[in-house]
């Protein structure tokens, strides 16, 4: 277990590998002129975790599974908050309809499975439902254990039928 000064040097090597900008003297970020603050803390018995704050407020916790944090999760939370911050208005209300949001989730989504997902899957904006997007699975070949995995993420995302 490491200790949170030799967290807080990774998690910013890393992140400013993956593009972010880390500020001097304070555990933040840049991304298009927007500061993201970061905070290291530590649990009894799970070690050092790592939260992504929104004006104090925070946004999801990372915490290393097997060794290893989600530095990629990491750096794509404070982008998303960087800019969903630039997209507001001035009143607060979100710039645009749901369906610009729809396509802008879609973007985000492909840009963290990458491009070696997007042939398999495909993500299109949902053109009726604004927060949606539509995943389509091309046909391929797994093994029980992935079948098992597939059918319990697609478990959680179903909406739950009447019985």
């Amino acid at each position: 277990m490491q200790s949170r000064e030799t967290l807080q040097l990774t998690l910013k090597e890393h992140l400013l590998y993956r593009g972010l900008r880390p500020l001097h003297g304070r555990l933040a970020f840049v991304h298009k002129g927007e500061i993201v603050e970061l905070h290291i803390d530590e649990s009894l018995y799970r070690g050092p975790f790592v939260t992504v704050l929104e004006r104090g407020r925070v946004v999801r916790e990372f915490r290393a599974q097997g060794g290893n944090y989600d530095w990629d999760g990491i750096a794509a939370t404070v982008i998303e908050i960087a800019e969903g911050r630039r997209t507001e208005g001035r009143s607060g209300a979100r710039s645009g309809g749901g369906l610009d949001v729809n396509q802008k989730l879609a973007n985000d989504l492909k840009s963290m499975i990458g491009p070696e997902s997007v042939s398999r899957l495909s993500i299109e904006p949902s053109s009726q439902t604004p927060g949606r997007v539509r995943v389509k699975l091309h046909e391929i070949e797994l093994d029980p254990l992935a079948v098992l995995q597939l059918f319990a993420a697609v478990s959680r995302a179903l909406p739950l039928s009447a019985h």
